[in-house]
């Protein structure tokens, strides 16, 4: 009778670890499909805003000058790739900038787009980041 018990405490062990494990598992997927819907919640309550200048400057040209005005603008550069003339800075820790430059016509195109970040909070206050950026670098393509 001894191996008896042995026998079906190794079996009632074998059955938890594997309900155990099952258990973990589905607890780890539930609590991804809460988070994933969180922060697709946060990426609605955010919308992108987006805007576009054309510019007589060549596009390496407005792309520095694209450059320099985030850096007035107080902007933290994350990424910059000049051969492909786009950038992303944050800027004051809540809002993300995105700006790229293209040929058009004898002349640029600026695609400027801000979102604010998931962890910045306030309703309603999607900011004007993008016309401000425009305004910004129209003003110093006037003094040239």
């Amino acid at each position: 009778m001894d191996i008896w018990r042995a026998r079906d405490a190794y079996h009632a062990q074998t059955l938890l670890w594997v309900l155990g494990g099952i258990g973990l598992v589905v607890l780890i997927l539930v609590l991804g499909a809460l988070l994933e819907g969180c922060a697709l919640w946060f990426e609605h309550t955010h919308a992108q805003v987006s805007r576009t200048l054309d510019v007589p400057e060549p596009p390496d040209a407005a792309f520095a000058q694209a450059v320099r005005v985030t850096m007035q603008m107080g902007g933290t550069l994350w990424q910059q790739d000049a051969k492909s003339r786009t950038l992303q800075a944050f800027m004051q820790a809540k809002t993300r900038l995105d700006v790229s430059v293209e040929p058009h016509g004898q002349g640029s195109r600026l695609h400027v787009a801000h979102q604010n970040l998931p962890t910045y909070v306030a309703a309603g206050e999607d900011g004007t980041l993008s016309e401000e950026f425009l305004t910004r670098y129209a003003q110093q393509a006037a003094r040239r």
